[in-house]
């Protein structure tokens, strides 16, 4: 399993680019019923398209910045919220 470190920005779409002309774009949002909460939508696709291809809503424990395991390709990912 990968931990993926994601700066804690939130409501903004954060794009990661990789040389195989991939990207992965995440928005982190916070829970307005309990803060320090967290949901990140992430988003998956090739950099020519403006549209992902796919998405994926990952969840986080109650006030932790380490999400839970999620699947893409058969890989397992979890991320992990960095404050700046």
């Amino acid at each position: 399993m990968k931990v993926i470190n994601v700066d804690l920005i939130l409501n903004t779409p954060l794009r990661i680019k990789y040389s195989d002309n991939t990207f992965v774009e995440y928005t982190i949002t916070e829970n307005p019923f309990d803060a320090g909460s967290y949901a990140a939508h992430v988003a998956f696709g090739k950099n020519g398209n403006k549209e992902p291809d796919s998405y994926i809503e990952v969840y986080f424990p109650r006030h932790n910045n380490l999400s839970h395991e999620y699947s893409v390709n058969g890989q397992l990912f979890k991320i992990r919220l960095v404050e700046k």
